[in-house]
């Protein structure tokens, strides 16, 4: 038996659907937690998200580095913008039941 090429790990959206994703992604969170420090959802896959914030004094620690849990909050948005790609828009029952991050 022969193998294909090997397929992506995170297939493709339309381009329907990755638009109607993050606008809706990021209109919603505009309002809340992720809003408020300034994350955007900035491309999508099924099952993948990218996100970014602007780097400001305001999520930095007194070192000049982004603090922990600004950095652990974007981590934690990108999973549920990732969600929201398997499960849909409508889905308001994307919450973390358990994350561990190493830095």
């Amino acid at each position: 038996m022969t193998q294909g090429p090997p397929r992506p790990a995170f297939p493709a959206l339309s381009a329907a659907d990755r638009a109607r994703i993050l606008a809706g992604f990021n209109e919603n969170n505009r309002a809340y937690f992720g809003g408020h420090l300034g994350y955007r959802c900035v491309d999508l896959r099924a099952g993948w998200a990218r996100l970014e914030v602007e780097s400001r004094s305001e999520l930095m620690n007194p070192v000049g580095v982004m603090h922990g849990g600004a950095s652990f909050g974007l981590a934690d948005s990108a999973v549920a913008a990732a969600l929201m790609t398997i499960y849909g828009v409508g889905t308001h029952a994307l919450l973390t039941i358990e994350m561990k991050i190493n830095y």
